[in-house]
């Protein structure tokens, strides 16, 4: 069978790079996350996307490898949340696995909290870590890098998100347009794996969390986006086609910072009393 980059089966200028968001759990609580990662959890609350933790099940990202078989194996696959290390380890542990037996290039983003916890022979399965420093974490950083230096062959790729938005205040600016949206240079770049739905660029949680509202996702699944659909791999081929109208116009024109005529606001991450920025355990050792 032919192998594509997603880069050609979109046939998209760009890179393109899969970001599985495997959770929405989050040891720091960042004032403003784009995934509201800064907010308790509150089964009777009105915010939905924080009713109850979301752990992504490994049989949903398997059926993501088989049926997009052939497209993507040598794209990088990042496993992010919420923050990834968070997470049971046997859970880590069996996404990493099934990605790699289905041959696809695996990362990390992490803010350190748990990464010693990995033993070394699954780290190794993994292309590149992401270590991103939020400035209150920097404790897991150094802890992680030394972790790395004895133990892990891969890539480590060091960042700093020091501030987030404040994306409630840009939602329903009403400034942008379809054109625009389907020119964005965000869009395809990061496919995202909100198992078991497959949403279109990086952006696309964060709004969701931001309106509040679970319409896109029904959109989504309505219109083949779900690796629940055998026909996944012609739906994405076909995104132009296939790709919600509500999508472009209730989401991108109405509401992406991208679409917006000004500039938003940073805001500075700050130490907050529910961080919990470095988690104590004994080092991993090799299995």
């Amino acid at each position: 069978m032919s192998s594509y980059s997603f880069r050609q089966f979109f046939d998209v200028p760009q890179e393109v790079s899969v970001r599985i968001n495997a959770t929405n759990i989050c040891n720091i609580h960042c004032t403003h996350c784009d995934n509201d990662a800064h907010l308790p959890f509150s089964k009777n609350g009105d915010l939905i996307f924080r009713r109850k933790a979301l752990i992504a099940d490994v049989a949903d990202i398997e059926k993501f490898c088989r049926v997009m078989d052939g497209v993507g194996q040598e794209d990088p696959h990042l496993l992010t949340g919420g923050e990834i290390t968070a997470l049971p380890l046997p859970t880590l542990i069996g996404y990493i696995d099934v990605l790699f037996r289905h041959g696809r290039k695996v990362g990390m983003r992490t803010n350190g909290y748990n990464l010693r916890g990995i033993p070394p022979d699954k780290l190794n399965l993994l292309d590149r870590i992401y270590l991103n420093s939020h400035g209150v974490n920097e404790e897991a950083i150094s802890a992680s890098q030394d972790y790395l230096n004895e133990h892990y062959r891969g890539r480590v790729i060091p960042e700093a998100t020091l501030q987030h938005r404040d994306l409630k205040s840009v939602v329903r600016h009403g400034e942008g347009t379809v054109e625009q949206a389907l020119a964005c240079d965000l869009l395809l770049t990061t496919l995202t794996l909100l198992p078991p739905v497959v949403l279109p660029c990086c952006n696309t949680w964060a709004l969701m969390n931001s309106l509040n509202t679970d319409a896109l996702m029904g959109a989504l699944v309505e219109a083949g986006w779900t690796v629940n659909n055998p026909a996944l791999k012609d739906t994405l081929r076909n995104w132009r086609q296939t790709l919600p109208r509500e999508f472009l116009e209730y989401f991108c024109a109405d509401s992406c910072y991208k679409t917006r005529s000004t500039p938003i606001p940073l805001y500075p991450i700050e130490p907050h009393p529910r961080d919990r920025v470095l988690k104590r355990i004994p080092i991993a050792r090799e299995s």
